[in-house]
């Protein structure tokens, strides 16, 4: 009698631990997702965080050439 309420008992939790399974996010961090996680995620946080790079060298470069000319017109009141 007991073994049979066991296997019930497992039956029965069967779809639940499938269901919890199936609806895990994946992520594209595969140090956050653990076994859940997507090479095409990956691939597409990458692609994002170069271009967040690129921007932010962008900003950067203007920065620079902005600091460049204004030492420039200083240099040229001296």
């Amino acid at each position: 009698m007991k073994a049979n309420q066991i296997r019930i008992t497992i039956v029965s939790l069967l779809p639940v631990a499938s269901l919890a399974l199936s609806s895990c996010a994946t992520t594209g961090d595969p140090s956050t997702g653990g076994i859940f996680w997507s090479e095409n995620k990956a691939q597409d946080r990458l692609a994002d965080r170069q271009n967040q790079l690129e921007h932010a060298e962008g900003r950067t470069r203007s920065a620079n050439s902005r600091s460049n000319e204004t030492q420039r017109q200083i240099n040229a009141l001296r």
